[in-house]
Formats: C-alpha cells, sequence, structure tokens
C-alpha cells in the first residue's frame, strides 16, 4: 500500500525477477495488516516477451478495518498523460473498443461496460502498454480511468472493490504490462480481437 509512513524493501533475486515487501514506521491511519508483498517477473519466452507480471498481495486480515473508499488500486501503470492520453477500454461483450480520453477524468471515471480483461494506455498512433488482468485474479473488480494533473499522469487502473464487511482475508492480484507498437499489435489484429504479438502468455 502506498501512503504516509510506508517504506518498501526490494529484493532482486535475479536478472529477471525481484519482490518487494511493504513496513510500516511511525504514524499512518492505516492498520497495521494492510500491507503487500509484490513479485515483479520479466518474461523471456517468445510469446511473451513484451510481458512484466505483477502480482501483488495485500495481507489483509480479521484486524483489517473498513476503508472509507470502496475500493483500491491492485497496481497503476502511470504513464505520461502528454504521451498516452487515450484508453483503448474492451465492451463487456468483447465486440468493440471503446476510447476514453483520460484528460477528461480529474476524478475517476468508473467503466462497467468492460470485459474484465484487458485494458491499453495508447498514444492514439498504436503504441502503448496494456495491462492484462490475470485468470486468477477472481476478486469483483472495475474499471477507473483517471488523471493527476499535479505529476501530468495518466493513472488509469484496476480497482477491487471492498466487500461490505471490508477485507478480512488476504486477497491476491495478478496483472501483466505489456508493451506494443503499431507493428506488434496491428489495426487488423486490434479489430479483429487479437492481443498484440508478444503479450500471449497470458491467454486472455
Amino acid at each position: 500500500m502506498v501512503f504516509g509512513g510506508v517504506v518498501d524493501t526490494w529484493s532482486g533475486t535475479g536478472a529477471h525477477k525481484g519482490t518487494a515487501a511493504t513496513s510500516l514506521t511511525g504514524f499512518c491511519d492505516f492498520a497495521p495488516s494492510a500491507k503487500t508483498k509484490t513479485i515483479y517477473h520479466l518474461s523471456t519466452t517468445a510469446g511473451e516477451i513484451s510481458e512484466l507480471r505483477v502480482t501483488r498481495r495485500f495481507l489483509f486480515d480479521a484486524t483489517t478495518p473498513v476503508f472509507t473508499g470502496h475500493g483500491l488500486r491492485a497496481h497503476v501503470a502511470r504513464v505520461p498523460i502528454g504521451a498516452y492520453p487515450t484508453v483503448l477500454v474492451p465492451n463487456a461483450a468483447g465486440t468493440a473498443i471503446n476510447t476514453v480520453n483520460s484528460g477528461a477524468c480529474p476524478g475517476d471515471c468508473e467503466v462497467t461496460d468492460w470485459n474484465g480483461r484487458w485494458f491499453a494506455d495508447d498514444d492514439g498512433a498504436g503504441n502503448g502498454v496494456m495491462v492484462i488482468r490475470s485468470r486468477s485474479s477472481t476478486a469483483p473488480a472495475l474499471l477507473a480511468v483517471n488523471n493527476d494533473s499535479f505529476s501530468a499522469s495518466n493513472l488509469t487502473s484496476i480497482v477491487l472493490l471492498q466487500p461490505g464487511g471490508g477485507w478480512k482475508a488476504a486477497v491476491a492480484e495478478t496483472e501483466y504490462l505489456c508493451f506494443y507498437d503499431a507493428k506488434s499489435w496491428t489495426a487488423s489484429a486490434r479489430a479483429a480481437g487479437r492481443m498484440p504479438k508478444g503479450c500471449m502468455g497470458t491467454k486472455p
């Protein structure tokens, strides 16, 4: 979790993998149980060559309070809004890809007409980063398009919805960041609903 008083410790386990864990120091307004452990893994296989897997585990337990927000951002691929202002969102039926201008969302523009699988931050010319939700991640979620004017960034992300009584057990979320360009994700492949080349390991 990212908030005042958090310290993040990195442990590299190889050239393509590492783990980060949070700890709390001093005063903060979250319970000590709101800690996370995150594993990052950069793929080297041909079908997944453009992918970075992010597995984040929120260590909630019976003492975790009900938070004031109705959800939390599991992972934010913060990109400069000047370069990547457009968010591509497949509709729930998977029959069309809608475009959303992140610059028009200073607060969360919550998207529920979404297939729950992926979204992409795009530059408008077919280049960008796709965020793909793993099929192993089953917690209820929606997509929130948003921008941060202070850092001039597009921070669109998947939001995990808080249960009515709050989170009382650990929650794991795995997402893949996959980088593409107009060659690896052609207009025809996009129109046909196919994933970019190098983004095949997740089998969405």
